[in-house]
């Protein structure tokens, strides 16, 4: 049976609630312009102007009041920024798909059910904005071994268009670029500030990226437990980052200072 996005279409402002809700945890109640983001999304909830606020508010809040820009107000814009662009490009490419599907009269299209056949083509652009920013990034001497291992991945994803080996590679370069991000942040040395112009550049690349395969892979995990749930089906039997994001919520929750009602509009639909 073919499902329009509107099925999933709950699913984005599930994981935005979460990761608000960390995010805030982790950078603090006195970060104003987190303090800003929180209560224009709880207030709202609405996915197209969060995506232009976000940018709004980091603009009044971090650009017109400093000269220099704050570590923790980028990483919370970049990842923002990357969350909404992963929902925003996922839909578009499904409600495309749909589309075809319904037009064809098919239900499978290279044994792929519209939701994946979507991802696929959602992978391959991804992959391409991806290839092009990483291929204009210098590389600095001490990040080499791990972008070496980036550019391997990429090129196996490139000579693979098989989607079951599509989506392992996606995982594997998923991992390594969250290991670069972990490179990046272990030299901080408790800095929050930027020194170096192509470390500041490098870092923008990862954080952005990093979350955007992290949260395209989540949001697919998300999508097929939710097929399982109507079909009554086991479509994948291990769902590591749905499992992973449990961790980071619960563990959130164990030592965040937050108050209850943060944790109440986090869980209100």
């Amino acid at each position: 049976m073919l499902r329009d996005y509107d099925n999933y279409s709950f699913l984005p402002y599930e994981i935005i609630n979460r990761e608000i809700l960390i995010l805030f945890s982790l950078f603090g109640k006195e970060n104003k312009y987190l303090n800003d983001i929180q209560n224009e999304w709880f207030e709202k909830k609405d996915l197209d102007s969060f995506r232009d606020f976000i940018e709004i508010s980091f603009e009044k809040n971090e650009i017109q009041e400093d000269k220099i820009v704050n570590r923790d107000s980028l990483s919370c814009l970049l990842r923002l920024m990357a969350m909404c662009d992963c929902f925003y490009d996922y839909q578009s490419m499904y409600d495309a798909t749909f589309k075809f599907f319904v037009d064809s009269k098919i239900q499978t299209m290279d044994q792929l059910q519209v939701y994946d056949f979507a991802f696929k083509e959602f992978a391959i652009s991804l992959l391409k904005g991806f290839e092009e920013a990483f291929n204009k990034i210098r590389i600095l001497k001490k990040y080499e071994v791990i972008i070496d291992e980036i550019g391997s991945a990429l090129r196996q994803l490139k000579e693979n268009v098989q989607f079951h080996i599509m989506i392992d590679e996606f995982y594997r370069l998923n991992d390594l670029i969250s290991d670069l991000l972990d490179i990046l942040e272990e030299n901080d040395d408790g800095n929050s500030e930027f020194e170096s112009d192509n470390e500041v550049i490098l870092y923008n690349f990862a954080i952005y990226y990093s979350t955007k395969f992290y949260f395209s892979l989540l949001f697919r995990e998300l999508i097929i437990q939710q097929e399982e749930k109507l079909t009554k089906k086991v479509i994948m039997h291990e769902k590591p980052l749905i499992m992973e994001e449990e961790l980071r919520v619960n563990e959130t929750k164990l030592v965040s200072d937050l108050p209850e009602d943060i944790f109440y509009r986090t869980l209100k639909n």
